[in-house]
């Protein structure tokens, strides 16, 4: 009887902890993060399908992840200044970003490569913009 007793407390406490091991991994697996550099891969909405050649150069820029932080984005349309500077918030699935007169809020998708950019005005879509994760 004492060997029962043994053998199935042995088998909780295996339990326990490889019970515990597997809910540390989970909670170690971090959320992509929007710091970083991101290239125009296409913009939509359907008039207007495909990228300029001078689009295809665009890139995205954003740093200081903690509390948001400063955003460039390179626009190669733009002959005078094409270089663009604000700062960002993320919140959520949320980001503003101020340029200038400009505080504009996109609702976005983010995968570790993959960042979608929603823009609408009272509620209607105006456009999505995809970049990839340059670094």
């Amino acid at each position: 009887m004492k060997n029962v007793i043994k053998f199935w407390s042995l088998a909780v406490i295996v339990a326990l902890i490889a019970g515990f091991a597997s809910c540390s991994k989970d909670e170690d697996k971090k959320k992509p993060s929007i710091e970083g550099q991101w290239k125009l891969d296409k913009s939509t909405p359907t008039s207007t399908p495909s990228l300029s050649e001078c689009e295809l150069n665009d890139t995205a820029s954003f740093r200081n992840f903690i509390k948001g932080g400063n955003y460039q984005e390179l626009n190669s349309c733009i002959a005078d200044n094409p270089i663009i500077t604000g700062t960002w918030k993320k919140n959520g699935n949320n980001l503003t970003i101020k340029s200038g007169n400009n505080n504009d809020t996109y609702s976005i998708v983010l995968t570790e490569d993959k960042l979608v950019m929603k823009a609408s005005i009272s509620g209607s879509e105006v456009y999505n913009r995809t970049y990839n994760r340059v670094k």
